[in-house]
């Protein structure tokens, strides 16, 4: 392998990049250097480039395309992955990677316009891209470990060898708590905690896991992520329509023939690629009947399901309070539960949510506890209690406590 420079890009191609020389072995030489993307043409001078992409700019993720060849699955790409990605999907560039377990393929989807913006700025640098890899899959992963990086005001993790995401160092604890609760059971022996400067007491907070965590002190970001790149284990960005051209002429014909054999071959396969595709379109459609059913069982008072998958989204942020004067329904059962646990003979029989306010079915052995309950409820910072009604069945007491924000 000959000597390369690797390019840690910042969030925006006018900010200052970091770059490091390799020599042939892979290992770092020197301290490493930052500045304009032109100053970094000039250092890459006899090197390979190598660039590292920010995670923020793109998602990877996995997709199941059974019995596909590479080829097909690149084609079936776009209509697996659509409901995962907010935009229009011709406008998203879909980088393959390596084959999983289980009939999956390891995926970065990427907006064209952003791949384009990198590629074009480097270019006028005087930069040749040999390739562009996600950042965050330089991170280094120990087996059944996850790696986390804190850097500056943000924050990268890796939670395998081609998945991982980054974000803003604040939203943390949010996004490592909805990780672990993906992973479910089967969550990481170990986070390991890269940073630089020392841990906030928001890092802290975020870093309280049912889980064993290292924390690794390390000088320099921008040097551990350079010298963690296993290209063998990264998925390349510059692929399909973006893949870099050959130098030259002569590699054109040495490889003629070969081109045109696969270009017969392809009008061959022309046929079953199209049938393949008309059956992945009918899989899509039974899939979205799929996911509109289950939507309609969970919010049955929806009339019209034209987005099940954003619609779904929005309920959901919904329930956990949106904006506004209201808490949302996980909120309002975060407050009430402890009280609702500490009722002793009190036993939640149901509940209904609707406009911002929850209604608890409810039935007591007196309505001294229910009394007691509405109390302790009403007393709670944010939230009114009012008990609607309370009537006798058998040897107990069935009532209906309505809760709604207030002071």
């Amino acid at each position: 392998m000959r000597p390369s420079l690797i390019i840690r890009f910042a969030s925006d191609p006018t900010q200052a990049a970091h770059w490091f020389s390799l020599n042939e072995q892979g290992e770092i030489q020197g301290t490493g250097e930052q500045g304009s993307l032109q100053q970094a043409a000039e250092a890459a001078r006899g090197h390979g480039v190598i660039g590292l992409l920010p995670a923020t700019d793109l998602l990877l993720t996995d997709v199941r395309i059974p019995g596909q060849s590479r080829q097909r699955v690149l084609q079936a790409l776009p209509y697996a992955l659509e409901e995962q990605i907010s935009g229009d999907v011709e406008e998203q560039h879909f980088a393959l990677g390596p084959k999983l377990a289980d009939e999956r393929y390891a995926v970065a989807v990427i907006a064209r316009s952003v791949l384009e913006r990198w590629r074009d700025a480097a270019a006028e640098a005087g930069l040749r891209l040999e390739q562009l890899y996600p950042d965050v899959q330089s991170l280094p992963l120990a087996p059944e470990h996850w790696s986390l990086l804190l850097d500056g005001e943000r924050f990268l993790l890796r939670t395998a060898p081609q998945a991982g995401f980054g974000g803003d160092r604040d939203t943390l604890k949010f996004f490592l708590e909805g990780a672990l609760e993906e992973a479910g059971e089967q969550p990481p022996e170990a986070l390991d905690v890269y940073h630089v400067d020392a841990l906030r007491e928001a890092d802290e907070l975020a870093l309280d896991l049912p889980l064993r965590v290292e924390r690794i002190p390390t000088d320099d970001a921008h040097a551990l992520l350079a010298a963690g790149l296993q290209r063998q284990h990264a998925i390349p960005l510059l692929s399909g329509a973006y893949a870099p051209r050959g130098q030259g002429g002569g590699e054109w014909a040495r490889w003629k023939l070969a081109a045109g054999l696969l270009l017969a071959w392809a009008l061959v396969d022309t046929g079953a690629a199209l049938m393949e595709r008309w059956k992945l379109q009918g899989e899509y459609r039974e899939l979205t009947a799929q996911v509109e059913n289950i939507y309609r069982q969970a919010f049955p008072e929806s009339s019209r399901v034209l987005y099940p998958r954003r619609q779904m989204e929005s309920r959901l942020a919904a329930l956990r309070g949106g904006g506004g004067e209201s808490r949302g329904l996980l909120p309002m059962l975060d407050a009430a539960g402890p009280a609702l646990n500490r009722a002793g003979e009190v036993r939640l029989r149901g509940l209904r949510y609707q406009a911002g306010a929850l209604d608890l079915e409810l039935s007591a052995a007196g309505i001294e506890q229910l009394d007691t309950l509405q109390s302790t409820l009403d007393g709670l910072e944010g939230l009114r209690a009012e008990t609607r009604s309370a009537q006798s069945e058998g040897e107990r007491i069935k009532a209906l406590l309505h809760l709604e924000s207030g002071s």
